[in-house]
């Protein structure tokens, strides 16, 4: 469990104590004979499903037209769905997408009907941006 725990919130604050466990989501992506897996790490804490974004990966170089979209579509249906939940939050790591590049993910999320969270709601590591989507 500490992976994505303790890279987003530490390892000594209360999140830490109170998630039982992490779990593995993964989706494929592509098209006639050109596939991408997609992973993301998800848990629940205090009625809100915290998911690392997918684009965690400097490897994946490009999304075919409207995959983006879908991804997080079925992120935020597999939320609404399963999880009981009131909230979603997207933790994107600010190092992580391709350079130059975290204006215009934050843009697509907000796009989709994400805000960003403010770091004080939380108090994530500093690398960290979350973006909330209300269930």
């Amino acid at each position: 469990k500490d992976d994505f725990v303790c890279t987003l919130f530490g390892s000594s604050g209360p999140v830490h104590s109170e998630v039982e466990r992490v779990l593995r989501i993964a989706t494929t992506l592509g098209s006639s004979n050109c596939y991408e897996t997609v992973v993301s790490q998800a848990f629940i804490y205090h009625h809100t499903v915290f998911i690392s974004s997918p684009l965690t990966d400097p490897l994946q170089k490009h999304w075919s037209e409207g995959e983006f979209k879908t991804c997080i579509m079925q992120l935020i249906e597999m939320a609404e769905e399963k999880t009981g939940c009131s909230a979603l939050v997207m933790a994107i790591d600010r190092h992580q997408p391709l350079p130059g590049k975290l204006s215009m993910l934050l843009r697509a999320f907000m796009y989709l009907g994400f805000q960003l969270v403010h770091p004080s709601v939380y108090q994530q590591a500093p690398g960290f941006i979350l973006v909330g989507y209300e269930l």
